[in-house]
């Protein structure tokens, strides 16, 4: 598997090296094209479930057999990283995931108020742990006053919705799925505005 700067992802054959899929991603960027690396996702592996005391046993995957996007996997483009967009594809097709976000990709700045790109990106690539893909997002800090905070997020996979939120001051509240009831203590505190000029 490479992934091309241009935004185009190609797998290749590992014992005759002709291509299996190449899949493209449409882009006029010029500027800061760079990829980022990609996580892949195995559903027929069960997952390793945890052994401390008191934890949460891992939710195994229950895909039909013979489901698409069976493997999967999670990338940004060099057009999507400028413009903070998940990408799900079929590691066996090179199709994209079409039960994953809105056919196959998931608009980052979605929830984020006037988060105009380049302004919010993605600077690293996604990072699988367990059953959730986990993607960090950053913004251009001292640009305009009405900047959304940067924030990392966690979506259920292989195609569930997003499951963690946190904020840029690295804060991270993990939440009950059924309920919205957080599982850690989550403090409020008036913070009186200032009154600098300017």
């Amino acid at each position: 598997m490479i992934q091309r700067p241009l935004s185009a992802l190609v797998s290749f054959n590992a014992t005759t090296g002709e291509a299996n899929w190449r899949h493209d991603f449409p882009t006029d960027t010029r500027t800061w094209v760079r990829c980022r690396s990609l996580a892949y996702l195995d559903t027929s592996i069960p997952l390793e479930q945890p052994t401390v005391e008191g934890a949460t046993p891992v939710t195994p995957f229950n895909l039909p057999e013979g489901a698409s996007c069976e493997k999967c996997i999670y990338m940004s483009t060099t057009d999507n990283i400028i413009d903070a967009v998940l990408v799900a594809l079929d590691a066996e097709a090179g199709a994209l995931c079409q039960g994953f976000g809105d056919a196959g990709t998931i608009d980052l700045k979605q929830g984020r108020g006037d988060a105009q790109a380049p302004l919010y990106a993605l600077t690293s690539p996604p990072l699988l742990a367990g059953s959730t893909i986990v993607v960090g997002g950053c913004v251009a800090d001292n640009v305009a006053l009405d900047m959304p905070g940067g924030v990392m997020r966690g979506f259920d996979v292989p195609m569930q919705p997003e499951l963690i939120l946190g904020t840029k001051a690295g804060q991270i509240f993990v939440l009950v799925r059924a309920s919205g009831q957080s599982l850690t203590k989550v403090t409020e505190i008036d913070v009186k505005p200032a009154n600098i000029p300017g």
